[in-house]
């Protein structure tokens, strides 16, 4: 059986431990063939981020296009998209085939954890990308800037960034809440309820929101259900927090 491809749009970060480098490592350690479209590029090191310079939307959209013809996809994953236009070139994109009959994962990323904005525009132009085949993957900050909600200091302000989310039309929304005090809880809203993910604190490394997004795009391109592709990938994420290195990748099928 081959291995799935997961059409990934993101920055590239120069230091190599988050954006395109983490997708690609979260993706071939899930099973998964990344296929990498840079979407912005970083100034940054491993310790500072400086600055950002989006991809022209039109080259961007012809190297997907492209991608998506000669190559095939099973599942896209947008991570730092860096431009008002990028995002609305996207947004028309998965409306239309192939991209509209696979998962989307979008991990809707802002700005850097301690540094300048990585989005040269508001977050609500990220709710053009809130479809039913797309599942949110934000922060606690991140869900509150596309909620319009306060940050999130309890669980029960996750419940209610995720609830609006699914109102302004995402199919499904996991807030992760690994910023809280206490154990590191996500929570993953549907239509049909929450699902509470729970494990013990580790420390942080940077980069787990992007390997997070890429796994869970990678479990469903596989065709796991988004409960079981969210617990495998926690269960990735949390080996890289406890060891700073993703699981050896699955042998070539």
């Amino acid at each position: 059986m081959r291995a799935p491809k997961v059409l990934v749009v993101a920055g590239l970060d120069p230091a190599g431990l988050a954006g395109l480098f983490a997708d690609a490592e979260a993706l071939r350690a899930a099973g998964a063939r990344p296929l990498l479209c840079a979407a912005s590029t970083t100034l940054q090191t491993s310790r500072t981020v400086h600055g950002h310079f989006p991809i022209p939307a039109e080259v961007l959209e012809r190297q997907i296009r492209f991608l998506a013809e000669e190559e095939g996809i099973d599942a896209v994953k947008l991570g730092m998209l860096g431009s008002v236009e990028n995002a609305r070139m996207l947004a028309r994109l998965l409306r239309e085939p192939p991209f509209s009959q696979v998962p989307w994962v979008v991990d809707p990323v802002l700005r850097a954890s301690a540094g300048p904005p990585l989005f040269d525009g508001d977050a609500a132009e990220y709710r053009g990308l809130f479809r039913p085949n797309a599942v949110l993957t934000p922060n606690l900050a991140e869900a509150a800037a596309l909620a319009g909600l306060p940050l999130p200091e309890e669980e029960e302000g996750m419940r209610a960034c995720g609830t609006e989310l699914l109102a302004a039309g995402a199919g499904a929304v996991v807030v992760t809440g690994g910023h809280l005090a206490g154990a590191a809880v996500d929570l993953l809203c549907r239509t049909e309820g929450v699902v509470r993910f729970e494990g013990d604190r580790l420390p942080g490394r940077r980069g787990t929101g992007c390997r997070l997004a890429s796994a869970l795009a990678a479990g469903l391109a596989r065709g796991l259900g988004l409960p079981e592709a969210l617990d495998r990938a926690r269960g990735l994420v949390r080996h890289y927090l406890a060891h700073g290195k993703l699981p050896a990748e699955p042998a070539a099928s």
